[in-house]
């Protein structure tokens, strides 16, 4: 989207470059800014996060007549930690606002005012609004409330119903599932499994441990049975924090899209319910929401696709969801992270009685 390089300190952020960066993504017509307030806000293991507060020229306008943007997040690679890749390939996020957003009337996202990847240093910027003044987020250390909830759901029932089936799935947006990436998933899963159950000893119990065997034996013909659709185009990462609810009337919003993929809808919502929430709140809330998620998807166009179907779809994403807690022990997440999400799954996986779908698959 840019003609340069992204910056790679947050005082290369300056009133040249952000003017710069504006002009050439079509969103500063006429004028310049003139001074720039930054502020380091938040750091993750990959990248940091910075406010910048922009003052402009009095000759300022955007397109339609709108007044500049004020108030605007950057998102940059934390120094010694850039995502390296081929010419032909980006850091998720920036794809999905170079591609995905773009292609939406109305996108769940923040806005994006720049968005660029370097593949020969892996470094990357995004330029996002910054939506603190009119927006919260859905929870932090506790889940959303029930209204919260209510709201989300119907978000994303209307983001998975705009991206549902889509023709340009794989092609346009997104790469197609090769053969060679399924058979790499599950050889990786198998190995990781093992070290992972082993490791944990006596602090898992043999019929669970079984469960997670059986999950590695029949995971090729479960992606099988997710890649013959239906398909749309999911976060991947739906955790509270990750949702925006405004504190008036607008739509709520979704950010950190790094993990998007080409997958089943019900991903999402195991990952946000079946994953994150404890047995009591999930029994409690599960089927009325996905009730109202189901709804709102056939309300925004989905035709064919029954209650019945898309509950067995729900579990069988609660099936797969079973490989999160090992991925995150293999990627060095705390065990305070995935010793409950690995507790919280496999509670859902017995609840939901999805070893009937396990033996379905497993013929």
């Amino acid at each position: 989207m840019q003609n340069k390089l992204p910056i790679s300190d947050l005082s290369q952020a300056t009133a040249d470059w952000l003017t710069q960066t504006l002009e050439t993504n079509g969103h500063l017509l006429r004028g310049t800014v003139r001074r720039v307030v930054r502020d380091l806000w938040m750091q993750s293991n990959y990248s940091m996060l910075a406010r910048l507060q922009a003052s402009y020229s009095n000759d300022a306008a955007c397109a339609g007549g709108t007044a500049p943007p004020t108030s605007l997040l950057l998102k940059f690679n934390r120094p010694g930690h850039t995502v390296r890749s081929s010419a032909s390939f980006e850091p998720r996020e920036v794809e999905f606002y170079g591609k995905v957003a773009p292609a939406m009337k109305h996108p769940p996202s923040p806005r994006c005012y720049g968005a660029i990847h370097d593949p020969r240093s892996g470094g990357f910027n995004l330029l996002l609004e910054n939506l603190s003044n009119t927006h919260t987020y859905a929870g932090k250390a506790l889940p959303p409330t029930i209204p919260a909830c209510e709201q989300i759901v119907a978000c994303l029932a209307r983001f998975h119903a705009a991206w549902w089936n889509d023709a340009r799935l794989g092609t346009q947006i997104g790469g197609p599932f090769r053969e060679e990436r399924r058979s790499k998933y599950a050889t990786t899963l198998t190995l990781q499994c093992g070290k992972f159950v082993a490791g944990l000893g006596d602090r898992i119990s043999n019929s669970r441990r079984e469960i997670l065997r059986r999950l590695c034996e029949i995971y090729p013909r479960l992606l099988d049975r997710q890649n013959a659709g239906p398909l749309t185009i999911t976060h991947g990462d739906l955790h509270a924090q990750n949702f925006l609810l405004s504190k008036g009337q607008a739509d709520c919003r979704i950010i950190d899209w790094e993990t998007w993929e080409i997958a089943p809808a019900t991903d999402d919502l195991a990952f946000m319910m079946a994953m994150n929430w404890y047995a009591e709140r999930r029994q409690r809330l599960e089927r009325a929401l996905l009730s109202r998620y189901h709804g709102a998807l056939l309300a925004a166009g989905v035709t064919h696709y029954s209650w019945d179907t898309f509950w067995d779809d729900y579990r069988f994403s609660v099936v797969k969801q079973l490989c999160t807690p090992v991925y995150h022990w293999v990627n060095g997440a705390l065990p305070a992270v995935w010793w409950s999400n690995l507790e919280r799954i496999l509670t859902a996986y017995e609840d939901l009685n999805c070893g009937e779908l396990v033996d379905q698959i497993a013929g």
